[in-house]
């Protein structure tokens, strides 16, 4: 999303000109090996494509001390479940991958990543959000039991242990 954010003159005013932005994908990320100390991972694991590919690359572009904060939308087991079904009908296509807290905490810890701090949202006060919504597709979501709450994660990688290949 780097082109819309660039071409957005409300964004682009905001941004530090002492930011370096780069295009490209999770899965490729175009940085050099162990040089950066945090990686912010904020609502897109997602929407890639290959999630071990992106958590492979951040680890690679991570030093071994590097600090991983991600935060993603994840549902409850009914809603993995029935939104997984909507994602492979092609109803959502742009979210190839559906979370629940269990899933990010087994993904993080599969790619050697160590939670430091794991907070889990409200379901009750989004689905409360979503039945009371002004638009039909919010009060969908949660008549179908595919509300999303934010799960939040920062963690370091585990010493001694190597990423998922």
């Amino acid at each position: 999303l780097e082109t819309y954010y660039g071409s957005n003159p409300t964004l682009s005013e905001l941004r530090n000109p002492a930011v370096e932005y780069r295009h490209g994908m999770a899965e490729a990320l175009p940085v050099e090996s162990g040089r950066y100390d945090l990686a912010i991972i904020e609502n897109c694991i997602d929407h890639c494509r290959d999630v071990t590919g992106a958590m492979n690359e951040i680890s690679r572009a991570l030093r071994p001390t590097g600090v991983l904060y991600l935060t993603v939308n994840c549902r409850t087991r009914w809603g993995f479940v029935a939104h997984r079904t909507l994602s492979n009908l092609r109803i959502d296509a742009g979210h190839p991958y559906t979370f629940t807290p269990r899933r990010v905490r087994r993904m993080f810890e599969r790619h050697g990543w160590k939670p430091r701090q794991f907070e889990v949202g409200s379901y009750t006060t989004a689905l409360r959000e979503d039945l009371t919504g002004p638009g039909l597709r919010s009060r969908l979501k949660g008549l179908l039991g595919i509300s999303e709450f934010v799960v939040s994660v920062v963690g370091q990688r585990q010493t001694g242990t190597s990423a998922v290949r």
